[in-house]
């Protein structure tokens, strides 16, 4: 993966935090404008490589927004920019889609022990189990983990100034010396890598309460 990710990235965050397009900003132009804005950026660079360039100070026809808004660079400047609202947009995407889908209900799981939750319904204990009338079983809610619960940017960091360590001594003092921002686009980059690439199979229970097999349990 070459620093052109990195920039992209870099450039998003800018978006947000010196621009005010934060993510609640992004959610009100669900009519392609990110997109469309995208492409004015990726069309003035193809532009500027041109032996007669067309475009010349003023934004290509389709720019979405004021004027005052369209700030062109060099071309790789501009295509940075045009992959990072591309990136807005996959996100502005993805957020209206998790608004659309309902919110599963918590799930139950079952134990015989108050240790092992194996069972995902009480019928599914009884047979399994051969528990008995009268027998106390728990039951308690699911809490599953995502992969990105399990990586922080601040560990990859200290273990950079460790290695760093390790390898110079104490030349190495202050290694790495990075800035929030630049803390901030690594967590947010390590966290999306484990969650997109990341199978989380456990989980945690919690409200585990006891439950005593009654007579309707057993001819259910």
């Amino acid at each position: 993966m070459s620093t052109a990710i990195v920039e992209i990235l870099a450039e998003r965050f800018r978006q947000v935090s010196q621009e005010g397009w934060s993510p609640e900003h992004d959610d009100q132009h669900n009519d392609g404008a990110l997109a469309c804005a995208a492409a004015c950026y990726a069309a003035k660079a193809e532009d500027q490589q041109k032996d007669r360039p067309t475009l010349d100070g003023f934004p290509p026809g389709f720019w979405p927004w004021d004027e005052a808004w369209w700030k062109p660079a060099d071309p790789r400047r501009n295509l940075i920019k045009a992959a990072a609202l591309v990136l807005a947009e996959i996100e502005r995407l993805d957020r209206a889609t998790a608004k659309e889908t309902e919110a599963p209900e918590p799930e139950q799981v079952w134990s015989n022990n108050g240790e092992e939750f194996s069972f995902d319904s009480l019928p599914e204990l009884i047979e399994d189990s051969e528990a008995a009338l009268g027998e106390t079983v728990y039951v308690g809610t699911k809490r599953p983990f995502t992969a990105s619960c399990f990586i922080r940017a601040d560990e990859v960091i200290e273990m950079m100034g460790e290695r760093a360590f390790d390898e110079a001594g104490e030349f190495s003092d202050g290694f790495p010396n990075t800035t929030n921002s630049a803390h901030e686009q690594l967590d947010h980059l390590l966290k999306a890598w484990a969650d997109h690439h990341g199978s989380v199979g456990f989980f945690l229970v919690e409200d585990v309460q006891e439950h005593v097999l009654t007579e309707s349990d057993m001819e259910s």
